[in-house]
């Protein structure tokens, strides 16, 4: 009785707006176990390939309705999108979120925008969803949690009230019918890092990049063309051509062979990776959540001439650990591996 009683309290909490002590919504989303643990790069626990394949099949009823992305490029939502998910990443980079939580945020914020693109969108209106999108999967995420006030970090147009922002998340949540357990890009990272053959040493600094090129797809809306395990796969065979060449091919053969996806897609996203988001110089995403440096590219535009800003990165790129291979051959390496590629698809 007394369980009882607590459950249909809880519910009240959670069903009204107008609650400030709204406690993680892991206790309330039952569909899947969850990992809170930011040290992880996967949401799940996976249990060897039975784990991948259960994954796998439910990766696509996370994804955003069809349509999305055509949308995405013929209308001035896709810009305000990008401007959205770079604020995301700009708080993430503040209050030290998990990775996990900024893919869980962004999808969110995808699945919910692909089911109500028929409505007219203002600004004032994505900004206050990626804001409630970012307070859901913090909830889901994060231990420390700042109040909605405080989330609304420099970056915003607009700041919203608490009732406003949490009514919100509740038109989220019921939207995506309370399916907040999202198979995402790091549901299977660390699975796949840890079946190769490697040292921890490398392991650990794959771990990295892995992370900054998984976080660097976010927010382009090209890659939302493939799922998640195909996005994966991409970033984590782009992170073994960088930090080894050698063994890359060998090594990424394994992975094909526990994470099966069509080829063609896998090869389509590596390039997509490589050219915008792998290349230190042109892109400002991922360098600059692990770095410090401004998160949104229009911050940085507005304070520094483009030029001084793709060296800033390129400076802050080099100054990553020494545990991985020296930067200046990060470049070389990979135009090596794309004009072989180039030529491979000329003499087929």
């Amino acid at each position: 009785m007394d369980n009882a009683k607590s459950l249909l309290c809880e519910e009240d909490a959670i069903a009204s707006p107008w609650n400030d002590n709204v406690r993680s919504l892991s206790s309330y989303c039952a569909d899947d176990q969850i990992d809170t643990t930011n040290g992880s790069l996967s949401t799940f626990s996976l249990d060897g390939g039975e784990g991948m394949a259960r994954l796998l099949e439910k990766e696509t009823s996370y994804m955003p309705d069809g349509g999305y992305l055509a949308a995405l490029q013929a209308e001035d939502i896709g810009g305000a999108r990008s401007i959205a998910l770079h604020w995301i990443l700009k708080v993430r980079n503040s209050y030290s979120f998990g990775p996990l939580t900024v893919a869980l945020a962004v999808n969110y914020f995808d699945r919910y925008l692909s089911k109500h693109l028929s409505k007219p969108w203002k600004a004032w209106m994505v900004q206050l969803l990626s804001v409630a999108c970012l307070s859901v999967a913090a909830k889901m995420e994060e231990v420390d949690v700042p109040l909605l006030l405080d989330l609304q970090i420099e970056g915003l147009e607009h700041i919203f009230e608490a009732k406003t922002i949490q009514r919100m998340e509740l038109a989220v949540l019921s939207s995506l019918g309370w399916r907040m357990s999202s198979v995402t890009v790091f549901s299977y990272a660390d699975e796949l890092l840890h079946r190769i053959d490697i040292n921890e040493r490398l392991r650990e600094s794959l771990v990295i990049r892995v992370t900054e090129l998984l976080l660097g797809s976010l927010s382009e809306a090209d890659f939302l063309e493939f799922r998640p395990s195909v996005i994966t796969l991409s970033a984590v065979s782009c992170a073994l051509e960088e930090a080894a060449p050698l063994q890359a091919e060998t090594l990424i053969n394994t992975l094909v062979k526990l994470l099966p996806v069509v080829k063609v897609n896998l090869d389509k996203c590596s390039r997509l990776m490589e050219e915008l988001v792998a290349d230190p110089v042109c892109t400002l995403i991922s360098s600059s959540q692990v770095f410090g440096t401004p998160a949104s590219p229009v911050t940085v535009a507005e304070d520094l001439p483009k030029e001084n800003a793709r060296r800033e990165v390129a400076r802050n790129y080099s100054n990553r650990p020494c545990s991985r291979r020296p930067t200046d051959m990060v470049p070389i390496v990979r135009c090596l591996n794309s004009r072989k590629r180039k030529l491979d698809d000329t003499l087929k």
